[in-house]
């Protein structure tokens, strides 16, 4: 019984290995770059949601701190208007 699939899965595995065989091969990865501590820091510190996170509520605080400040000041309001008469005379 084995005999008899066995023509059958051959021929699906040759199909199946065409296909990849034929394919170009993949360009060789760009060569890596030395990671120094100083980077790998700088990297994990702009990617983790709880920096940003932390970041943003210290933001929102700063700027509570700025308007609560703000009702501390007076304030100040300037205007200005101009008036011009023209006065008529008549030479007699």
């Amino acid at each position: 019984m084995l005999a008899t699939y066995l023509p059958a899965a051959m021929v699906v595995l040759m199909l199946i290995a065409a296909p990849a065989a034929a394919q170009p091969a993949a360009p060789a990865p760009a060569p890596a770059t030395a990671l120094t501590l100083d980077r790998a820091i700088a990297r994990a510190l702009e990617r983790d949601e709880d920096v940003a996170a932390a970041t943003a509520r210290r933001e929102g605080a700063s700027a509570r701190v700025d308007r609560a400040r703000s009702a501390l000041y007076g304030e100040l309001t300037v205007s200005a208007s101009a008036t011009q008469r023209f006065e008529t005379t008549s030479v007699a």
